[in-house]
């Protein structure tokens, strides 16, 4: 029986809490947004009914699939792929003018003792840093044997 690799799911997102179209950043990055909504037709929060931020986001392989691997970088080489210098320095203007924030969210399935390797290369993280991106992790382990 062949062991089950740990899976991972990449999110980049912009969020914006002005009128920005979010539109535009599908425009300069040629990259369909698995969600994409403006600030003006955001909602509220249910408790605090806080608005909530116009957002733009691209999922790595899908908003509803996950890709195998046992190292992160693998696959945030993958995810990195389409975004030439150019884009990110396009992505970059878009959000500082604006006053938009980005993050990017690494969602992880691990199987018991199987733990993926968590290291990032130095690419990935000047991508990051040049973008002032936060990293959000989220490992959870599937019980399923």
């Amino acid at each position: 029986m062949q062991e089950k690799q740990s899976e991972f799911q990449i999110i980049l997102k912009v969020y914006f809490d002005n009128d920005f179209n979010v539109n535009e950043i599908t425009e300069v990055l040629d990259l369909k947004p698995s969600h994409c909504i403006p600030y003006s037709k955001s909602g509220y929060t249910r408790i605090s009914h806080k608005k909530q931020s116009g957002a733009w986001w691209y999922s790595y392989p899908s908003p509803t699939k996950f890709v195998g691997g046992m190292v992160v970088q693998d696959v945030l080489d993958k995810f990195f792929e389409p975004f030439d210098k150019g884009k990110i320095q396009a992505l970059k203007n878009i959000v500082d003018k604006n006053s938009g924030e980005i993050k990017l969210c690494i969602n992880i399935y691990f199987y018991h003792e199987r733990v993926p390797e968590l290291c990032f290369s130095g690419r990935a993280m000047r991508i990051l840093n040049y973008l002032n991106a936060d990293i959000e992790i989220n490992m959870n382990e599937d019980n399923e044997c």
